[in-house]
């Protein structure tokens, strides 16, 4: 009994990632095809938090996935998002994750904004993270991902 509880959970947790991956992939097809030039910053924001919303459901660790999700809702202050979304998966995965750690769990500096500095830390710890949450889906999110930057 107790075997045929773990196939099915793990073959539920599957099914689940495998559609985590495929909206997350057609989320961002979507943003990428929003015209930037024509769109108001409220509908860049929208297509943004859709974006995260949905992506948020390939990470494993439900803390990481609700502070992606608090980080982008609409009463968040949109200068404190990527804080927010660093913060909470930092604190969710970085004590479970194995040495060598991402720079993101090591030195994140929170007192001295650098966005720049940020956005590699997150580079980073995301391809850590969804390498180890989703398995052999990831070189397909990771294909998409660089096919989708290359026609930007």
């Amino acid at each position: 009994m107790g075997l045929l509880f773990v196939a099915v959970t793990s073959f539920a947790a599957c099914g689940r990632s495998r559609r985590a991956v495929d909206d997350c992939i057609a989320a961002h097809e979507r943003a990428g095809a929003l015209d930037r030039d024509a769109a108001t910053g409220e509908q860049i924001a929208d297509e943004g938090r859709h974006l995260v919303e949905t992506c948020a459901e390939m990470y494993s660790n439900a803390a990481c996935r609700a502070g992606m999700k608090k980080a982008w809702s609409k009463e968040t202050d949109p200068s404190q998002r990527l804080r927010i979304q660093l913060e909470s998966c930092r604190d969710a995965y970085c004590p479970e994750l194995p040495k060598p750690k991402p720079s993101l769990c090591t030195s994140l500096d929170l007192g001295h904004p650098d966005l720049h500095v940020w956005h590699t830390q997150w580079v980073e710890f995301d391809e850590v993270v969804l390498e180890r949450d989703l398995g052999s889906l990831y070189p397909r999110l990771k294909a998409a991902r660089q096919a989708m930057a290359a026609r930007r």
